[in-house]
C-alpha cells in the first residue's frame, strides 16, 4: 500500500469544472476515464450532503439556508421539500407542517448572537428509511437547531460542561414524505441533546444492517476541542459518557421500551448498544467522521467511516461495536509519528501523545478494542509533522486531503472501479477513488502504481458525492463558503463553483491511433463455465460515438470495447459464453474457449467512416489453452504467438455456445498484448452478431491426417505419417523444436495431391543427431494449394546418448561463455567465434577426453550484440548462437 504524499495532488489531471449548465466533456483522470460534465445547479446555499433518492430523484442539504432541495438529475430542475431557517415563514397549507410543529423544529439562532460563530455544518445529514418507496416513507435528519453561547472562559457549568468554546445542540429527527405536497412534515425527535460546535460537528447519517436489523447511525465530532475557537475545551472523545467524538447507534422505529414520561426518546436507543441500553454510543475516539458508507464485500457487511487528521493521516475506518479508534491518544495508523506531540495546537486542551513509543503504549493501553484504520492518507513521518506541528499555520504544506462525503461504488459500468471507496476532498478540490480488496477490510493497489487516483480536480471544496443507480453517472456537491473551521481559513479556496452540484456520466476512452486508451491493468472478465451472462448494456449517442465504449460483466471486468465511428448505434446489449472444455467446428477446427454476441437497437450496416470499431478480450489461459490444444484427431490449433488469432463471426444473438455454420473471418483485425495476463483484437465491422476467436489462417483443409509417429534411429530420427483422404494438398513442412513451444522447418514432403485411400510417409530427420536438447518436438503443417494450412499434434523422442553434446553457457552473457563439450570418447576440436559479419574474433584448436569438458570463451571487450559459436571435431560439426549483453 503506497502512502507517500509528496506532489500527489499533482496526479490529478482533470480540467477544471465548470460553472455553466452546458455539459463539457473532461477526462477524470490517469486512468483517462473520459466523463461528460453537467451543472445541475449552481445556487446552492451551502450543500451538505446528496444522495440519490429511492424515487430517482437527488436530495440534497443546505448547511447554511436550512432546506432540503429535490433535484431532477437529468434536467437540474429542483423543488424545495423542506424549510426550516429561522427567517421562513411557515404556510400550513403548502408546507404540510402545523405552526406548532414549524417552530419547534425550526433553527432558532438568526446568527446575530452576541459571540456567534457559525456552526460547521448547520443543516447536515439525511437517510432514507429502508422502505422508503413503499409503506414507510421516512427521511432522517441531523441539523444544528440551537444556539448556546460562547464561553470565553475555561469555566465548567450546567451551561457549559466542557469549558471555553462555542455551544450549540443538535436535532436528529425523522420526517415523513408527503408524495401529495411535495414536502416533508410530521416530523419527529429520536434526539435532542446532542452537542454541538462552530467546529468538527460530524453530522454524517446512514442506514446500515447488524445481524439483519437495519440501524441509524450518526458521526459526532470531538467539538474542535484543543484547537482555533475551542482550543481550551475539554477533549470527551475518550470518554464514553460523553457523545463528543463518538459514532452513535439509534433504531429506525421505537422499540417497546417502557414509557420514561414526557420526553421518551430511550425508544430510539438499541438495547444491546455496547455501551449501556441508554447510551446511543457505537464507537468511541473518533476526531471527525465527515464520510459514511455501507457495503457487503467479500460476503461481510462493513460500515466504513472517513475522518480528518489533525495536519496529517486522514483515516478510513471499519466502524465496529465498541471498537476504539484512538483519538486523541492515537493518530492514523499507531505507527509513532506523533510521539511527543498533539493532535492539535501546542497549548490547547488536547494531551501530549507521549515521546517514547507514545502511539504504540496508548494503543496498547487502550487494549483489544482499539482499532488502527485500514487506511491513514498520509501517513507522513514523524519528523514531517514536527515540522508542521512546530512551524507551519498553512493547512496547503500538511500532507492531507480533508476527506468528506463518501460513497462505496459498488457498480460495474466504470471497469476497474468496483468495490472502490470515493471520497469527496474539501482541501484539493477532487475526488478520490480508493479500491478495497477482495475481502474489504483493506486497500490494494488500483493499477499497480499506487492505491489512491484522483478526478475531478479543480478550485472547489468537494463536500460530498453519490452515484446514480446506472453505475456510471456521479454527482458532487460543492461548498459555497470559502472556509468552514480553522484550517481552511488558513488556506482559503475560492471556488469556481460556489454551491454547485455537478453530474459526471463516464462516456468510455479516448481513441489512440485506432484502439481504446484504457489502461491494461483492468482485469479481463473470467467468465463463468458452460453459461451465458447477459453483460451490462451500453449507450452509444453522439456524446460517446467517437469514443471506445467498454462492456463489462458484473464485476466491472472489461469483456469488449465498442466505437461508433460516427454511426447511430444506440443500445449495445452483450452476451459472454465460456466453454469448460475445448471446442471445434464441423472442420474440426479449434476454437477460443469464449466467444460472445453484441446486438443493437440501432439501424445497421453501419457504413459511417467504414464501419465501427469493436475490441474482443481474452486472457493468457485462453490464449494458451487454444495455442498448446488439439482437436478431436490430434490436430493442433497452428498457433504459435497471439500474433496467429483471427477473429471470425456468425450471424445471431444472444445465447450462442457453439460456432456453427459457415464463418466469416473479419478482415484487417490486430493483435495486441493486453497488460501481462490477456490479449485483445481489435476490428472493423459493418454490423454486429456472433464473434469467436481462432487461428487466423486454419480454414478448413482438404487434408484427413491419420497418424504421425517419431522413432529415434542409428542417431537420426524418423518420422512416419498416414492421411487417409487428400483433396489439392499441397504437402507437409516438417518442423522441429527443443522446447515443444519455438518450431522451425527442416524440411518439405510434397503430398499425393487428391486420393481418398490411405497413403503414407516418412521423412529422416539426419541432422537430429546434433541437436543438443535430449527431448525433440516435431509436428507437421499440413498444407493446401491455396496456401491454408493446420498443424498437426506434436510428437516427441527422448533420443539415446549422443555421442557428443555441445553447450554454451550463460547465454545471453555479460563477460565470460562457457563452452561445454560431453563426450563419450577423445577427440580433438577446433572452435571460432564469428560476429554477425563473418569476422573471426577468437579460435583456439582443444583437447577433447571422454567425459565432461569445459572451454571458456572470454567476451569482455567485445560490444553486446549476436555472434555465432562453432565447435568442429572429427565425430562432430555444432554452431551454437551467442548473444553477448
Amino acid at each position: 500500500m503506497q502512502k507517500t504524499f509528496t506532489h500527489l495532488r499533482m496526479l490529478c489531471l482533470m480540467l477544471c469544472v465548470y460553472t455553466s449548465t452546458q455539459a463539457q466533456v473532461v477526462v477524470g483522470g490517469r486512468h483517462g476515464e473520459v466523463f461528460k460534465a453537467t451543472t445541475l445547479q449552481s445556487t446552492l446555499r451551502d450543500p451538505w450532503d446528496i444522495a440519490y433518492g429511492p424515487d430517482n430523484s437527488l436530495w440534497v442539504t443546505e448547511s447554511k439556508g436550512y432546506r432540503v432541495r429535490k433535484i431532477d438529475p437529468s434536467t437540474g430542475s429542483m423543488s424545495t421539500v423542506l424549510d426550516i431557517h429561522a427567517f421562513t415563514t411557515n404556510n400550513q397549507t403548502t408546507t404540510g407542517l402545523t405552526n406548532t410543529e414549524f417552530n419547534a423544529f425550526k433553527r432558532v439562532f438568526t446568527g446575530s448572537e452576541t459571540g456567534f460563530a457559525w456552526p460547521q455544518g448547520g443543516m447536515m445529514g439525511f437517510a432514507f428509511h429502508p422502505e422508503f418507496t413503499t409503506t414507510k416513507p421516512y427521511v432522517y435528519l441531523a441539523y444544528v437547531r440551537t444556539y448556546t453561547g460562547k464561553n470565553t472562559t475555561n469555566t465548567v457549568n450546567s451551561t457549559y460542561p466542557d469549558g471555553q468554546g462555542q455551544y450549540f445542540r443538535t436535532f436528529l429527527t425523522r420526517w415523513t414524505w408527503n408524495s401529495t405536497l411535495g414536502k416533508l412534515t410530521s416530523p419527529v425527535i429520536l434526539c435532542d441533546t446532542l452537542p454541538g460546535s462552530n467546529d468538527h460537528n460530524s453530522g454524517r447519517l446512514t442506514i446500515a444492517p447488524v445481524s439483519g436489523t437495519n440501524y441509524l447511525f450518526y458521526s459526532v465530532g470531538d467539538m474542535g476541542a484543543g484547537q482555533f475557537d475551542n482550543q481550551s475545551r475539554i477533549i470527551r472523545a475518550q470518554d464514553p459518557a460523553s457523545y463528543q467524538g463518538k459514532i452513535l447507534r439509534f433504531n429506525i422505529e421505537e422499540d417497546a421500551d417502557a414509557d420514561q414520561g414526557a420526553v421518551d426518546y430511550n425508544k430510539w436507543i438499541p438495547n444491546d448498544n455496547p455501551y449501556g441500553t441508554n447510551s446511543a454510543v457505537w464507537a468511541i475516539g473518533i476526531r471527525n467522521n465527515q464520510g459514511f458508507s455501507y457495503a457487503n464485500i467479500g460476503g461481510v457487511g462493513r460500515l466504513y467511516g472517513s475522518s480528518h487528521g489533525p495536519f496529517s493521516d486522514d483515516e478510513i475506518n471499519v466502524i465496529e461495536s465498541g471498537k476504539n479508534y484512538g483519538h486523541p491518544l492515537v493518530i492514523g495508523m499507531n505507527d509513532g509519528n506523533y510521539n511527543g506531540l498533539k493532535a492539535g495546537a501546542s497549548g490547547g486542551s488536547l494531551p501530549t501523545i507521549p515521546a517514547s513509543n507514545g502511539e504504540q503504549n496508548n494503543a496498547t493501553a487502550i487494549g483489544a478494542n482499539y482499532r488502527n484504520p485500514i487506511y491513514a492518507f498520509y501517513d507522513a513521518p514523524l519528523a514531517t509533522v514536527t515540522s508542521i506541528y512546530n512551524n507551519q499555520t498553512n493547512n496547503g504544506a500538511w500532507p492531507s486531503e480533508a476527506p468528506s462525503g463518501m460513497e462505496i461504488y459498488t457498480g460495474n459500468i466504470i471497469p476497474g472501479w468496483k468495490n472502490s471507496l470515493l471520497l469527496s476532498s474539501l482541501k484539493w478540490g477532487r475526488i478520490l477513488r480508493l479500491k478495497l480488496n477482495t475481502n474489504g477490510c483493506a486497500m490494494t493497489s488500483v493499477d499497480g502504481v499506487s492505491d489512491t487516483v484522483t478526478y475531478f480536480g479543480g478550485r472547489n471544496r468537494f463536500r460530498d458525492v453519490t452515484y446514480a443507480p446506472d453505475g456510471k453517472t456521479l454527482f458532487v456537491v460543492m461548498d459555497s463558503s470559502l472556509t468552514t473551521s480553522g484550517p481552511s481559513a488558513n488556506n482559503q479556496v475560492v471556488s469556481s463553483c460556489r454551491g454547485c452540484v455537478q453530474k459526471y456520466e463516464f462516456l468510455g476512452y479516448n481513441s489512440s491511433a485506432g484502439k481504446s486508451t484504457i489502461p491494461s491493468h483492468i482485469p479481463i472478465a473470467p467468465g463463468t463455465a458452460n453459461t451465458c451472462e447477459t453483460l451490462n448494456s451500453v449507450e452509444i449517442n453522439a456524446d460517446n460515438t467517437n469514443l471506445w465504449v467498454p462492456i463489462t460483466d458484473a464485476d466491472g471486468n472489461i469483456v469488449a470495447e465498442v466505437r461508433g465511428n460516427g454511426n447511430n448505434i444506440g443500445t449495445v446489449s452483450s452476451v459472454l459464453y465460456k466453454s469448460s472444455t475445448p471446442r471445434e467446428d464441423g472442420a474440426r477446427r479449434p476454437y477460443l474457449n469464449r466467444n460472445m454476441s453484441i446486438s443493437v437497437s440501432g439501424t445497421h450496416p453501419f457504413n459511417t467512416n467504414g464501419g465501427v470499431g469493436v475490441r474482443v478480450y481474452l486472457t493468457k489461459a485462453e490464449f494458451e489453452a487454444l495455442r498448446d490444444g488439439t482437436n478431436s484427431t490430434g490436430f493442433s490449433s497452428g498457433i504459435e504467438t497471439f500474433e496467429d488469432l483471427g477473429i471470425f463471426k456468425i450471424a445471431g444473438s444472444g445465447c450462442i455456445t457453439s460456432l456453427s455454420g459457415n464463418a466469416s473471418q473479419v478482415a484487417g483485425a490486430t493483435v495486441e498484448a493486453f497488460g501481462t495476463d490477456g490479449y485483445v483484437i481489435t476490428a472493423t465491422v459493418t454490423s454486429f452478431s456472433a464473434f469467436f476467436v481462432a487461428n487466423n489462417s486454419s480454414m478448413v483443409l482438404p487434408i484427413k491426417l491419420k497418424d504421425f509417429t517419431a522413432t529415434w534411429l542409428s542417431n537420426n530420427a524418423t518420422l512416419s505419417w498416414s492421411t487417409s483422404s487428400e483433396a489439392g494438398a499441397e504437402g507437409f513442412d516438417i518442423e522441429r523444436s527443443t522446447d515443444g513451444r519455438s518450431f522451425s522447418s527442416i524440411g518439405f514432403v510434397k503430398a499425393k495431391g487428391n486420393s481418398s485411400v490411405t497413403n503414407t510417409y516418412r521423412f529422416n530427420d539426419q541432422t537430429a543427431g546434433t541437436v543438443t536438447a535430449n527431448t525433440i518436438y516435431y509436428r507437421l503443417k499440413l498444407k493446401d494449394a491455396d496456401g491454408k494450412y493446420v498443424y498437426s499434434a506434436v510428437s516427441s523422442i527422448t533420443r539415446t546418448a549422443a555421442a557428443f553434446v555441445v553447450k554454451v553457457f550463460p547465454n545471453p552473457v555479460k563477460s565470460q561463455a562457457t563452452l561445454s563439450v560431453f563426450a563419450d570418447k577423445e577427440d580433438k576440436m577446433q572452435w571460432q567465434l564469428t560476429d554477425t559479419r563473418g569476422r573471426v574474433l577468437r579460435s583456439q584448436t582443444s583437447s577433447i577426453v571422454k567425459g565432461q569438458n569445459n572451454i571458456i570463451v572470454d567476451m569482455n571487450d567485445l560490444p553486446a550484440g549476436m555472434y555465432q559459436l562453432q565447435a568442429r571435431g572429427q565425430y562432430f560439426n555444432q554452431i551454437l548462437k551467442l548473444q553477448k549483453q
